[in-house]
């Protein structure tokens, strides 16, 4: 499951970006990228599952990011999941 296209303000300002599992499905991992620009005017700060769902399971991954120059940056995060048994 992927995030939509989120337009990451310039010089450094701190965004939180969440991709959530459909039900019935875990977070097991996640990545954030680009999708268009330099990859090296964005930094990573956090990149971790972030909440439960009702029954428990992590279901979304969530990315805290910056970026390093004096534009917007288009960042896209994706969680990967797996059914749950």
């Amino acid at each position: 499951m992927e995030s939509g296209n989120y337009d990451l303000p310039a010089n450094g300002h701190l965004v939180g970006i969440t991709a959530q599992c459909p039900a019935g499905k875990q977070v097991v991992g996640g990545v954030a990228r680009m999708v268009s620009g330099n990859p090296w005017s964005m930094f990573i700060n956090e990149s971790e599952p972030s909440s439960f769902a009702s029954n428990g399971i992590m279901d979304t991954w969530r990315v805290t990011v910056s970026s390093t120059n004096g534009g917007l940056q288009p960042v896209r995060v994706k969680a990967i999941c797996v059914s749950i048994k």
